[in-house]
């Protein structure tokens, strides 16, 4: 129980807090912290805005800022199934002169509604700002991402609706309460009012409840949180404000709760004081968890996240590959499934973990390339587009290992239903296959690369290995797994006098 405040439940009488909470942090927040944007003026504009007006009839979209700094807001939503307004070449011309608000799902209007009650002209939607259908304007735009959400003034968070026809100012439930009142003498009466509290834990970083919102099973939309100085989330109850500062909300619960120094899990704001070990460490783990999301289309994967990959981006880390920096591609590559599936697209080679989509985890930290027995020989990615943090040319990316390895054969376990890998006559490693189980599988031979050797268990429990498949032209493998060989029986192998051979290996 904390002390709160009464929630109205009409939320466009809520927006002078929000308007508070935007001029506190301008004002008044480290400038390092939150001001990424320079107190709301960006130094670097998206090429198109729309102009909010003041009236119904005044919204309509404006080109090219070269030489021009605007304050604005932008806005981070799902487009859900229903369809809505966008602006493509046949319509541009008229989206320039007006956008009738009729036309607008109610998301946009709400979104327009409170930059106009924030005191701001102009707002960056991404269906009406990026030309739909204009795969050159759309590549320019999505490379401009980290840009786009990083310098906008505010991000306004549509969390509770899952389609942008759902809007995000909707009359709200209203939580239960009562009032009562308490006398401390017969001319001092207090009121007190006991409400039902509202659940907050969403925006403090805990992804179980993270996932009750339909916006933060979006994977587009990670990036867009994480890359802004400042979101206004506009949920169901209530208000939530959440800067690098500060997370506050209408009701007054997060100003006390001492959960807040962990809201954001991935600050950006962190990043200059991390090591090069510590940043890999970080985007690994925002990677794996970004998988988890949905994407609705799968060519999407990377773009979505590349925004985020410039500002990540140090020459410590070295290239970036599909998803992977090449100073730590060893150790990134031994990523697992728990839950998932093989893209059915060839938007990543094998080894990245953006070739699969679902629940991925790792069982060790990250660590540098020189941790290991493994050594990259050469590696590369062909960028599809002028991003080299976007998309990839379909087959082009590989890399080569000298590494330990050792063959096996896929077979199913006598005692359950779990694939094993017998590496000799009676040992056997636990196969974790990347794709649902296969029957074709079960018989296979494919090749296990223990890039740690087998002497070093860091968990002291097992060691890894990447299985491979050999490709049908006989000239590349490809990753089909992870296999866990115990401690116990890498002591059997030792007495068997299986050693490991060093072999050159190119995956792709």
């Amino acid at each position: 129980m904390g002390v709160g405040r009464q929630v109205p439940i009409d939320p466009k009488l809520a927006i002078f807090r929000a308007r508070s909470w935007l001029q506190d942090c301008l004002k008044n927040h480290e400038k390092a912290r939150c001001n990424t944007a320079r107190h709301g003026i960006p130094h670097l504009m998206p090429r198109r805005l729309l102009h909010v007006g003041k009236s119904q009839n005044q919204v309509k979209l404006v080109d090219n800022f070269a030489g021009i700094q605007h304050s604005y807001v932008a806005l981070s939503y799902c487009w859900g199934e229903t369809r809505h307004v966008v602006t493509t070449r046949s319509n541009y011309t008229q989206q320039l002169q007006c956008i009738p608000w009729s036309a607008l799902p109610a998301t946009y209007r709400d979104a327009i509604e409170v930059t106009r009650a924030l005191g701001f002209t102009y707002i960056w939607i991404d269906a009406l700002c990026i030309v739909q259908g204009d795969e050159q304007d759309w590549n320019a735009e999505a490379a401009r991402m980290s840009d786009i959400y990083g310098e906008a003034v505010v991000v306004i968070s549509a969390v509770n609706a899952n389609h942008v026809g759902f809007g995000c100012l909707n009359e709200r439930p209203g939580s239960r309460s009562f009032k009562n009142k308490l006398k401390r003498n017969d001319h001092d009466p207090t009121h007190l009012l006991v409400q039902e509290p509202t659940i907050h834990e969403n925006v403090l970083g805990t992804p179980s409840l993270e996932a009750q919102w339909p916006l933060f099973r979006r994977a587009w939309t990670l990036q867009e949180r994480i890359l802004a100085s400042r979101i206004l989330h506009l949920s169901a109850g209530e208000m939530i404000w959440e800067c690098a500062s500060i997370c506050a909300c209408e009701c007054g619960h997060l100003e006390s709760t001492t959960a807040v120094t962990s809201r954001r899990r991935y600050d950006l704001a962190r990043l200059e004081s991390m090591t090069t070990l510590e940043r890999a460490n970080a985007w690994d783990e925002l990677a794996l968890s970004y998988q988890n999301r949905h994407i609705t289309k799968d060519n999407d994967r990377l773009p979505a996240l590349s925004g985020l990959a410039h500002r990540f981006q140090t020459d410590g880390l070295g290239q970036f590959l599909a998803g992977l920096w090449s100073e730590f591609a060893i150790s990134m590559m031994l990523w697992e499934v728990r839950k998932g599936r093989v893209s059915g697209a060839s938007v990543a080679p094998s080894w990245s973990w953006a070739s699969v989509q679902g629940l991925l985890t790792r069982n060790d930290p990250i660590e540098e390339n020189n941790s290991f027995q493994a050594v990259l020989k050469d590696f590369h990615c062909d960028p599809a587009t002028s991003d080299p943090y976007g998309a990839i040319v379909q087959g082009s990316g590989y890399l080569q290992l000298h590494s330990p390895v050792l063959d096996g054969t896929i077979v199913r376990s006598k005692t359950n239903s779990h694939m094993m890998i017998r590496l000799s006559l009676d040992i056997f490693a636990f196969f974790v296959n990347d794709s649902p189980i296969e029957e074709s599988l079960v018989g296979a031979t494919v090749k296990c690369l223990f890039v740690r050797g087998l002497e070093t268990a860091p968990s002291g429990r097992y060691v890894e290995a990447v299985v491979l498949s050999l490709s049908r032209d006989l000239e590349h493998y490809r990753r089909i797994g992870i296999a866990h060989l115990r401690k116990h029986d890498i002591n059997r192998a030792s007495q068997q006098s299986l050693y490991l051979s060093m072999e050159i290996v190119t995956i792709r």
